[in-house]
């Protein structure tokens, strides 16, 4: 903590100037948002993944159950304008429509089939943006959801593809602005899990990362993970306390991160060191990685041990960087 400053906390180790502050109401109040939510998790562990397991959705759409990798991408469209908009008390307001989407996506893709040209790849989406990708060699399923609760609907869509053991191989669940750079396929030969996450350093609200998520096979543990998981969002959206401290509808943002951090082990700096027999824990710098700026990504890509590079901020929102990125890439 700035003692100098004690309405802040400190961290250099965060920043690339070294002066990187946080509030330490903000982290305070998340702190204690995410010790309520994972309380309750603990303590409902059986219930919730009793209720969870029913907790699906409809789609339309095949994927081949043999293949020894899957990665799954979700992007559906928010359609209404408004309904885009995301500000609460922790967040600047920003559009989740970024403009560069359909070119991100389309990398995303590109991504993986350089890096993992033996994998199956399936874009969930709707029937009208899936018509954009028709030329790549990706398969799409197209749930039936409420496209202004994107991030509600993405983990039931998740739930569902678990629950019904839609494939017996390794799945990679995927946001739509991430790029595949190294193969995934032997991953469970460095290490023994059946789900891995991705951890950053953060005294915020959400050190697991939901942007990805590997699965080494679907099996009962799985099966639990993702029931509770929904079972989770599916109290926490309802919860009072939890909503008017947020002040932002959950269903729409926030309560996939919430919820998914809630049922892993470990709290506030997760580490490497949380992970259990069934539960990986993964650094992000090395498997979902955050780089800054352009030049952080030309490094990263020529690192060449560096697994994925997950676009955030102005480096996805400035164009003519997305243009750089696909010319380096492909």
């Amino acid at each position: 903590m700035d003692f100098e400053n004690p309405g802040k906390i400190y961290a250099p180790m965060l920043s690339l100037n070294g002066n990187l502050e946080y509030s330490k109401t903000i982290c305070s109040s998340l702190w204690s948002l995410l010790y309520r939510i994972s309380s309750y998790a603990k303590t409902h562990k059986i219930d919730l993944i009793a209720s969870g397991k029913d907790s699906k959705l409809d789609f339309i759409g095949n994927v081949k159950y043999d293949h020894p990798l899957t990665f799954f991408i979700y992007h559906v469209p928010v359609e209404n304008t408004t309904d885009s908009i995301i500000s609460s008390f922790d967040i600047l307001k920003f559009d989740m429509n970024n403009p560069n989407r359909s070119k991100l996506v389309r990398m995303c893709i590109k991504s993986i089939l350089r890096s993992n040209p033996q994998a199956q790849i399936v874009l969930i989406t709707d029937e009208e943006y899936s018509k954009e990708f028709l030329d790549l060699n990706v398969s799409f399923l197209k749930p039936k959801v409420d496209k202004s609760r994107p991030m509600y609907f993405r983990v039931k869509t998740y739930n569902t593809l678990i629950q019904s053991s839609i494939t017996e191989g390794k799945i990679i669940l995927l946001d739509s602005d991430l790029l595949v750079l190294k193969s995934f396929l032997n991953l469970d030969k460095k290490f023994i899990f059946d789900i891995a996450l991705t951890r950053r350093y953060s005294p915020t609200l959400m050190p697991i990362n939901e942007g990805m998520i590997i699965i080494n096979n679907i099996n009962q543990a799985v099966k639990e993970f993702f029931a509770q998981y929904i079972a989770v969002y599916d109290w926490l959206r309802n919860d009072s306390k939890i909503t008017k401290l947020v002040g932002v509808d959950l269903m729409k943002w926030r309560g996939g991160q919430l919820s998914l951090n809630a049922i892993c082990p470990g709290i506030k700096n997760t580490t490497f060191m949380d992970s259990n027999k069934s539960i990986m824990i993964l650094p992000s710098d090395k498997y979902n990685h955050n780089p800054p700026s352009l030049s952080a990504i030309r490094d990263a890509i020529a690192k060449e041990s560096i697994y994925a590079c997950h676009l955030k901020g102005r480096v996805k929102d400035n164009i003519s960087n997305l243009n750089e990125i696909e010319n380096i890439l492909f």
